[in-house]
């Protein structure tokens, strides 16, 4: 399993983004898609049909640290 950021290429406080633990790209935009659909209800569909997947950790069995942000 991965460890993805999601994010909708909006920005809030920072950018507007949640994590997924999936099997691929494709899988955790899948899975992410609900939760940011749940949430569009102000919004309309960019909100959720344009999501975009970082890969930040390639195997989560192994000891993982990110980055330091600010976002």
């Amino acid at each position: 399993m991965k460890l993805f950021e999601v994010d909708n290429g909006y920005i809030g406080f920072g950018v507007v983004k949640c994590f997924v633990i999936a099997e691929n790209e494709d899988r955790a935009i899948e899975i992410a898609r609900h939760k940011y659909k749940a949430q569009s209800k102000c919004y309309g569909e960019h909100y959720y049909l344009n999501l975009t997947a970082t890969c930040l950790c390639g195997d989560t069995s192994k000891e993982f640290v990110s980055e330091i942000t600010d976002e």
